[in-house]
């Protein structure tokens, strides 16, 4: 079932870009509709799919024998194999990359006219909110940014691979595939592994609140450290006063 959440990982970023994209919108009842109950339904929902379109997999998987003594559990060669196989590749592969940039480009063209728009200087909370909402959609931006460049080379690999899986090849070819399936496969986990590194160097409020945040544990570390210090002196006290 490793699929499903192969599935999920990017369907989530779709659903936050999605987000970000009614948030930043400059027509308040487009806003209006970024809602938790939205968020809490379309997550429900993209989750309850993929699980009921994957489901047959539990039935349809077999344990093959590649040689003597090592076995792995894989789907059935046929055209099960290649339905499993091309819906994997286009609802996590293809679809996401693609969504993802046509929901990038709208957000990134209501920033722009947010930018161009005058600040409403007797509303200081609102414009806070605004520039929030802007930190947050420069930040999904560049993941989504990271996510394409380094998860696109994988469904061209998969693709090519199936497209020529009953050709004859070389010895160079039998040999560059693998190599290039597992880089291709290598760079796909990048994306899941390095967002926080992303949101440190792109937002100048999430470097702020993290230099905050790691300070004020220092403290209570320091803190916590002293009252211990000064609760061994206490008892060392006691025991030479008995």
């Amino acid at each position: 079932m490793a699929i499903v959440p192969a599935f999920l990982s990017p369907s989530y970023l779709v659903l936050a870009s999605i987000d970000r994209a009614l948030i930043t919108s400059i027509n308040a009842l487009i806003r209006q509709k970024s809602t938790r109950r939205l968020a809490y339904w379309s997550i429900g929902g993209i989750t309850l799919f993929s699980l009921l379109f994957f489901s047959h997999i539990f039935v349809r998987v077999n344990i093959h024998e590649l040689y003597p003594g090592v076995v792995l559990c894989f789907y059935d060669a046929g055209n099960y194999r290649t339905f499993v196989t091309y819906s994997g590749l286009i609802l996590g592969n293809l679809l996401p990359p693609l969504f993802m940039g046509l929901f990038a480009l709208v957000t990134l063209k209501n920033i722009r006219r947010i930018r161009i728009r005058p600040m409403n200087h007797n509303a200081p909370t609102i414009n806070s909110h605004r520039f929030k909402d802007r930190q947050l959609a420069i930040m999904l931006l560049s993941e989504i940014f990271v996510y394409i460049l380094c998860c696109s080379m994988l469904p061209i690999i998969q693709i090519y691979t199936q497209s020529t899986q009953y050709q004859t090849k070389n010895d160079r070819q039998q040999a560059l595939e693998p190599f290039l399936y597992g880089l291709a496969y290598l760079l796909s986990f990048i994306p899941v592994s390095i967002h926080f590194y992303i949101n440190l160097a792109v937002s100048k409020t999430f470097r702020q609140k993290t230099i905050q945040m790691l300070f004020q544990l220092c403290q209570s570390c320091s803190f916590q450290g002293n009252n211990h210090q000064g609760a061994s002196v206490v008892i060392t006290i006691n025991k030479s006063t008995a």
